[in-house]
């Protein structure tokens, strides 16, 4: 194999490995907000729970 075609095989395999590791990266930050917006919204239906309880009980 010449040098040209080993250093663009090379770079290819980086490129790969980069875009690898970038999706990894993006599906553990997506994770992590998909969990933090699970949250807020179980605090928001309470929040809403509650208020709900609140002018019904005439508070």
């Amino acid at each position: 194999m010449s040098k040209s075609i080993e250093a663009a095989s090379n770079t290819q395999g980086n490129n790969s490995a980069k875009s690898s590791l970038y999706t990894e990266n993006i599906s553990a930050e997506l994770l992590h907000l998909q969990s933090d917006i699970d949250v807020l919204l179980q605090k928001l239906q309470s929040l809403s729970s509650r208020r709900l309880q609140s002018t019904a009980s005439g508070d």
